[in-house]
């Protein structure tokens, strides 16, 4: 969804600039939204209010105590065209004054007024503005879920001939703030730039969303899971060493897998950084695990030779001679949680977020410590494969069918449990919206919540599928029964 957008916005914008979008006598000139020569003039349509959107826009943000970093594109830029049909389609064509505050970070708020040529269009824009507000919530729904709360709380406004879109963390106060910028009294000598940023130059970085340098708002990030906190099991081993799937390697005979010739005669630049020399090489996945089971290399490309490597030396590290599939199972689930975070760009509302190009395989997991639903489900795929535990990938969706998503289903002992690595790992952020690392108490109580559970649980949790795929009835290992979770 995040790419198709992105697509809409690159033509779109490329229309406006060919088509003059706004024109010379656009509203909204000068440097000061909300203040002196702000949008609002003759040409703008009776709305009730002697207020501009940029003026009402100021007003939203200014009851807020709390607002991230938020940007603005007012109606003026040559982006607002593009960006406003995002938010309200063809109705977009009616807008006769907007603004649109748009946050870089992981985080639903934002703040969107659109004044249009009737209060029937200010209605439909209200319907549209709802299934952007409700496209968001399933956006963040079981990735970022403090997130997926806030949108869902997010208001839809209208008066006479505008509408609007909050999603901030005090919706009273913002409807308080709406409601006094209708009539013939309502007055404000606000200046949206001091509430929000205006939108960067198109050369210009982007904001930093990765948390603070100095880690104040970051909780400390855990460490490594010791090999010796391994649930006890009493499943049978699959196979008769440490090596995957029970295969003599070196490893198994006390070498590192690191020391394999393939790794020391190829060239370190293809190993370690392959994503600076073929950024859009295809990953074959399949092509990965039949290396495992034949051991031939030569076919690999320098993607999947990477996820190779990073696959064996993973395993060498987590993974012990005396452990049971059950596991196996709980170390890779915990090393992806630890060691993965949802792509910030597919959360962000910011609609030119670029995502990383391998999100959805596990190139862009090992590598670059991203994914999607599938990056997560893929990788927990080629783990399991690898280790010869039975598995599956089903490919479904979330918040009311709303949202594609995807899951694991793993074999053990002849029943099936369901993992859904992406929702163990949830994203967190702090105010700004900038992504921070979840602590060991939020660590212990996530990494659990969908792993080896039932069909029923998942059905009763937003999970929908159409597949023809086993039903997980398993107990004896879902977390909660028999098996208990380990301490870390």
């Amino acid at each position: 969804m995040k790419r198709f957008l992105t697509l809409i916005l690159t033509a779109a914008l490329l229309l406006s600039v060919l088509t003059g979008c706004g024109g010379e006598d656009t509203p909204g000139g000068g440097d000061t939204p909300g203040g002196g020569d702000a949008p609002g003039g003759a040409d703008t349509p009776d709305t009730g209010t002697p207020l501009t959107a940029a003026q009402i826009a100021a007003e939203l943000a200014a009851s807020q105590t709390e607002l991230p970093e938020l940007y603005a594109v007012t109606f003026g830029d040559p982006e607002f065209r593009p960006y406003s049909m995002i938010y309200l389609g063809d109705s977009a064509e009616s807008c006769a004054d907007g603004v649109i505050c748009y946050p870089f970070g992981v985080t639903a708020c934002e703040i969107a007024v659109f004044r249009v040529d009737s209060a029937d269009t200010a209605a439909s824009c209200a319907e549209s503005l709802e299934a952007y507000r409700a496209e968001r919530e399933g956006a963040f729904f079981g990735y970022a879920p403090e997130e997926s709360k806030l949108a869902a709380a997010g208001l839809v406004l209208t008066e006479g001939d505008t509408a609007a879109l909050v999603i901030c963390r005090d919706p009273d106060s913002a409807r308080t703030a709406w409601d006094g910028c209708f009539g013939p009294e309502a007055a404000s000598d606000l200046n949206l730039y001091d509430y929000v940023r205006p939108m960067p130059e198109p050369d210009g970085d982007a904001p930093d969303t990765s948390g603070d340098e100095d880690g104040t708002d970051i909780p400390d990030a855990p460490e490594k899971m010791d090999d010796t906190d391994t649930p006890d099991g009493g499943q049978e081993e699959t196979g008769t060493s440490g090596a995957p799937g029970g295969r003599e390697t070196s490893a198994g005979s006390g070498e590192s897998w690191a020391d394999d010739p393939i790794f020391l005669m190829a060239d370190p630049s293809v190993i370690d950084a392959p994503d600076s020399i073929l950024q859009y090489d295809p990953f074959d996945q399949e092509a990965v695990t039949a290396a495992f089971e034949t051991g031939d290399l030569t076919s690999l490309n320098p993607k999947e030779l990477y996820v190779y490597k990073r696959c064996r030396e993973i395993l060498e590290e987590i993974v012990t001679d005396d452990m049971t599939d059950v596991q196996k199972e709980w170390q890779v689930n915990v090393y992806l949680v630890r060691n993965t975070r949802y792509d910030p760009a597919e959360l962000s509302s910011h609609p030119t977020g670029i995502p990383d190009p391998d999100n959805d395989n596990p190139y862009g997991v090992l590598a670059h410590g991203v994914g999607i639903c599938l990056g997560y489900t893929s990788t927990f795929q080629l783990f399991m494969d690898i280790l010869d535990i039975p598995c599956q990938t089903v490919h479904g969706f979330a918040h009311r069918e709303r949202e594609d998503h995807a899951w694991n289903l793993v074999q053990l002992e002849g029943d099936w449990y369901a993992v859904d690595v992406t929702w163990n790992d949830p994203v967190f952020t702090n105010a700004d919206g900038a992504v921070v690392e979840p602590n060991e108490t939020y660590l212990r109580l996530y990494a659990v919540t969908y792993f080896n559970v039932t069909s029923d649980i998942l059905r009763g949790t937003e999970h929908q599928w159409d597949e023809d795929v086993p039903e997980a009835q398993g107990v004896r290992y879902a977390w909660g029964g028999d098996w208990q979770v380990p301490d870390w």
